[in-house]
């Protein structure tokens, strides 16, 4: 028996864009570290009555959250990307939002995935003395994510 090596995708060589259109036109948020999505959870409503058999909860689910998309990197005061992210914190303008993995080894075209959102947290800035200043910023998602997988 032959073991089917693991497939995997790397962060590198991906994209992070965002659009205050609608998804017509998307700017890319240059130079980032991390695009890391957190706290998507499903609510549930407990629905145990009269009814219910036993002496146990029945629970019911209800509404989806997509949790929070934070990135982080490093800092570029001329990058339009961070500039226009920082600009739609303090508009507190839905964006939608687009993460574009480069193709894996076999694609022609990675895993993306959609989503609408607000900036939650920006123009978080990190100047040291002894290293390159960051930057980072979380957004709140709002409606559904849409993932799509990679072609050959």
């Amino acid at each position: 028996m032959s073991a089917t090596p693991t497939k995997f995708h790397l962060g590198k060589g991906g994209a992070f864009s965002i659009s205050t259109d609608g998804g017509t036109t998307y700017t890319q948020v240059k130079q980032l570290k991390t695009c890391s999505f957190t706290g998507a959870k499903s609510d549930f409503e407990d629905v145990t009555n009269m009814d219910s058999p036993g002496a146990t909860r029945e629970w019911a689910p209800t509404l989806l959250d997509g949790g929070q998309c934070q990135i982080q990197g490093v800092f570029l005061d001329s990058d339009t990307g961070q500039l226009a992210f920082n600009a739609a914190y303090a508009a507190q303008a839905l964006l939608t939002c687009k993460l574009q993995m480069a193709p894996r080894a076999g694609q022609t075209v990675g895993f993306k995935r959609v989503f609408t959102a607000y900036c939650e947290e920006g123009n978080n800035l990190d100047a040291q003395f002894d290293k390159s200043s960051t930057f980072q910023g979380t957004l709140k998602i709002t409606g559904p994510v849409t993932d799509t997988a990679g072609t050959p």
